[in-house]
């Protein structure tokens, strides 16, 4: 479980900052190559902002390796 402040993020950032991918170019890659995975739903748009509302957890998955939830305070 990994606490984060609630509000929007960008996913490839979110990717990079807990270590996921080296670069915002790999994240972006991983995303548009389909490899990751919130809620059970195949994510391809790398540009992605997501909006992290208190209480309300989110799974999140890149790759095969890094599985979490995500949980805005």
């Amino acid at each position: 479980v990994i606490s984060l402040p609630s509000g929007k993020k960008k996913l490839a950032d979110l990717i990079v900052d807990q270590g996921w991918a080296a670069s915002k170019s790999e994240a972006r890659r991983l995303i548009a190559q389909g490899a990751v995975d919130i809620e059970g739903e195949k994510i391809r748009d790398p540009l992605l902002e997501l909006e992290l509302r208190k209480g309300k957890n989110v799974r999140i998955k890149v790759g095969k390796k890094y599985l979490s939830i995500l949980k805005p305070e």
